[in-house]
């Protein structure tokens, strides 16, 4: 099961915050709070960014451990972390018009200076997948992430572009795999 962390300031912005480590704002943490699981997890394995970890303590369960695993974090977008769409768009129009239309011929490779690709990411959530499947069999996981890592995962589970890339991810937005 997954589950995107609650609202930032900087999503409330329009900011790409990539791995800059914003925290959950008021709507964020009352969003987490919200949460209702369609089944109770064994465990959590969250991104170590604050949103992720003040996502799962939001989520009140205590008996629960939480797990961080840094292939969770969300996708580097290096030069444009901190900014805001338009800036980006202003300031590498190539790459924001790939970005935008979500060609899947050009978006796997493509990557903002300094950053990571979509293919990037998804081979480290590959890596997560092949390992969570030797070490925690069995279990029912609650994973805490981020939009560009569930859109890697839709990817890995064989989706078009339309559900990997069109389909809202929105703050708490829970994904049952």
């Amino acid at each position: 099961m997954l589950l995107r962390h609650g609202e930032t300031d900087a999503n409330k912005q329009k900011i790409y915050m990539g791995r800059l480590n914003y925290g959950l704002n008021e709507d964020g943490r009352h969003q987490a709070m919200q949460v209702k699981l369609p089944f109770q997890p064994n465990m959590i394995i969250s991104s170590p960014l604050k949103r992720a970890r003040e996502t799962s303590v939001a989520l009140d369960l205590p008996t629960i451990d939480v797990i961080e695993d840094s292939r969770l974090i969300e996708k580097s977008g290096g030069s444009i972390e901190g900014k805001t769409y338009n800036e980006i768009a202003c300031n590498y129009p190539d790459l924001w018009n790939i970005w935008e239309t979500k060609s899947l011929k050009y978006i796997l490779e493509a990557r903002f200076p300094g950053g990571e690709s979509d293919a990037d990411v998804i081979k480290r959530i590959d890596d997560f997948f092949a390992e969570m499947e030797h070490t925690y069999q069995g279990r029912t996981i609650l994973v805490i992430t981020h939009s560009g890592v569930i859109q890697a995962i839709r990817y890995l589970l064989g989706k078009d572009k339309k559900d990997i890339y069109l389909t809202p991810i929105p703050p708490c937005y829970i994904e049952v795999l």
